[in-house]
């Protein structure tokens, strides 16, 4: 072509080199021509262009290297001139923005930013350049006007020889959105949240959970430490907490109390783990309330100690039932032979009275062996309490004051029980006042809106027992309803401990305060079936009765002493009394009679008759043979099921060990009349 005149010669071509290496040569050269324009021959010249060759491939090379790595970070790269035009943007800008590539060719430097913004970024970028800012906050703006978070950072420099600017702009959309987060879970979170300052532990934050449990203002908390608030009442707690935080670098789950602002003590769960914000470290302490848990599990150890103590009480408690009521029976006996103006029968008077009291600690063993499970039914409060009160603080220089609320709820309860922990309550008043005092019980009603102290929302009477003693040491005050635990010399510790489980069983609540010097104060909750004024009947009173005469009695017990007396009391009354020692024998005389045609008029069973066949299993098999036949069932468990329901299983009366003369007289006159 370069012959024929149709371009200049000028080519490229590879060399092999005598050691094998290959070389990129030029050629240029020019034609020489005759008058008549036809070549004559060319003048030129070749030269090696390869290292040339290599350092233009490197530099495009470098090239491509360099718009990879620029397209490939997230980050936003901004190139523009000293006047503000843009000169180059990676894919990042675009895909960020929502601008195109000739878009953004035409657009200037702070045309990226809100147009109200914009005399701020000229500001920001002025003082980066002087060296007094590190970056720029301001958001930038996509071309649909929406903001895009970013902290953006401009320096001076060089783009293809000439004087540029370079900006940098780091989308922070990510971060902010999990800032978001945080702070949404940081401040609705039910734990207690802090964030505290490291060093110094200040608290730099605390979210809505902590104001409320702990009682403070934002105010008072933000910038103080917890050793200038106090909270953390036990310092080797604390200690061990900084500890494991120094040396492990976290704290997870470890039981510390935490001390609210009017001085309440909590438990709770503390972690802590060591965060970053905005190149600052901080603590984040989070801690869960878990008193109510500490409580439940307390009640759980304490009602389970209790039950362990019912399976020793309960057995004692039997055998003593049935001394009582041997006992009982020797003195009617007794007083039977007496006048009562003989000097012994005051005596005999007095020794039934202290039985009494024996009776009452009896029936409270039995609460433990039993569980205590209530026999409710509706009574006076005000007469229970009055009767079992003026009895206990006989003979003592303690003065009952009492007072009631006019318009007292109805409550439920079971009458023996309730007087078991009003005399616990009274007996324990009197001891702690030797030299007289006031004993003050009231009753008011007492609505609960939400659950608190062991109490269900709901309606209760509340019953206040205040006494002006020598008061409970407060290292006691914990200890006071465990079982076994006294601080007298001849107690053993079950009163308040039956008292508490009573009111338990019942549904409601006990608590204690005390003051030493000055008195303690008990304060009951029993929930109310209705919210109805307290009905004020008067008790029946019990007359001594001996049921119709003639009668004839089967007695089935295991206890001799008990079938001697009750066979000589009842002998008194014109009644005769047969005994068998247990279910079989009892079974064969009252068939023995039935066929004679002299069958029995009652049948006496003792529950607990050892042999193979107690009251329950006799009751039944008494009923196949004669369904007439009438039986009273007797126990030293006064809470036994069988007790509490004796009819479902057959019986027409009971008769609860121990029992007086009178006791025993009145039900066998109901059930004969029945």
């Amino acid at each position: 072509m370069a012959l024929r005149g149709e371009k200049e010669y000028d080519t490229e071509f590879r060399v092999v080199w005598a050691d094998g290496s290959i070389h990129n040569i030029r050629a240029l050269a020019i034609v020489q021509r005759d008058a008549a324009g036809q070549p004559l021959h060319m003048i030129g010249t070749n030269w090696d262009v390869t290292a040339q060759k290599q350092a233009v491939m490197a530099l495009r090379e470098r090239e491509a290297n360099f718009r990879t790595f620029f397209e490939s970070i997230t980050d936003m790269i901004i190139v523009g001139t000293p006047d503000g035009q843009l000169l180059f943007t990676n894919t990042a800008v675009t895909r960020t923005l929502g601008y195109g590539a000739d878009e953004l060719a035409t657009m200037q430097l702070l045309d990226v930013y809100p147009a109200d913004t914009r005399p701020h970024a000229r500001e920001f970028f002025v003082a980066m350049f002087k060296g007094e800012r590190e970056s720029c906050p301001l958001p930038l703006a996509r071309k649909d006007g929406r903001p895009v978070p970013v902290e953006t950072r401009v320096w001076l420099g060089q783009w293809n020889g000439t004087d540029c600017i370079f900006g940098i702009a780091k989308n922070l959309t990510a971060e902010q959105e999990a800032q978001q987060r945080f702070e949404h879970l940081f401040r609705n979170n039910p734990s207690l949240m802090t964030l505290s300052s490291s060093p110094g532990r200040r608290f730099a934050d605390v979210n809505d959970a902590v104001l409320k449990v702990l009682g403070y203002a934002r105010e008072e908390i933000i910038g103080k430490t917890a050793a200038e608030l106090g909270l953390f009442p036990h310092p080797a707690q604390e200690a061990a907490v900084a500890l494991k935080l120094k040396t492990e670098g976290r704290v997870a789950d470890f039981e510390l109390q935490l001390r609210r602002k009017d001085g309440v003590l909590l438990d709770s769960l503390f972690s802590v783990e060591m965060i970053s914000s905005h190149g600052q470290q901080y603590f984040l302490a989070v801690m869960s309330d878990i008193t109510a848990r500490k409580r439940a599990e307390a009640e759980l150890q304490k009602m389970q100690k209790l039950q362990s103590v019912g399976t020793l009480a309960g057995g004692i408690a039997h055998d003593f039932n049935n001394i009582l009521t041997g006992l009982f029976g020797n003195i009617a006996l007794a007083k039977d032979e007496l006048a009562k103006e003989h000097p012994s029968y005051q005596l005999l008077v007095e020794t039934e009275k202290s039985m009494n009291r024996a009776a009452r600690l009896t029936q409270q063993l039995l609460t433990f062996a039993k569980g205590g499970t209530p026999i409710k039914e509706a009574v006076s409060l005000r007469e229970l309490i009055e009767d079992v009160v003026r009895f206990d603080l006989a003979g003592s220089q303690t003065k009952f004051m009492y007072r009631q609320a006019d318009d007292l709820w109805r409550a439920q309860v079971d009458k023996g029980q309730i007087q078991q922990v009003i005399s616990n309550l009274t007996i324990n008043a009197r001891q702690a006042m030797p030299n007289g005092g006031h004993l003050h019980i009231s009753l008011e009603n007492a609505a609960i809106p939400v659950a608190m102290a062991g109490l269900q929302p709901g309606n209760y009477v509340k019953i206040t027992v205040r006494d002006e003693g020598t008061g409970i040491a407060p290292k006691h005050l914990d200890q006071v309803f465990d079982p076994y635990f006294t601080t007298k010399p001849d107690g053993i510790g079950l009163g308040l401990a039956t008292t508490y489980s009573i009111i338990n069983k019942h549904g409601g609540h006990i608590g204690v305060v005390s003051e030493p010097g000055i008195g303690t104060t008990f304060t009951l909750y029993l929930p109310v079936s209705e919210t109805l004024h307290q009905a004020e009947t008067k008790a029946p009173v019990v007359v001594c009765r001996p049921p119709a005469r003639h009668a004839k009695i089967l007695m089935m017990d295991d206890e001799d002493m008990i079938c001697r007396i009750v066979v000589k009391v009842l002998a008194r009354d014109g009644i005769s009394v047969a005994t068998a020692p247990g279910g079989k024998q009892a079974l064969a005389m009252y068939q023995q009679a039935l066929q004679a045609g002299a069958p029995f008029d009652v049948v006496i069973m003792d529950l607990t008759i050892p042999g193979g066949m107690g009251g329950e299993e006799t009751i039944k098999n008494l009923l196949a043979m004669d369904p007439q036949a009438r039986a009273i069932v007797s126990s030293g468990y006064a809470d036994d099921p069988v007790m509490a329901n004796y009819a479902d299983y057959g019986f027409k009366g009971v008769a609860a060990k121990p029992y007086t003369v009178c006791e025993l007289r009145e039900v066998l006159r109901r059930v004969l009349q029945a």
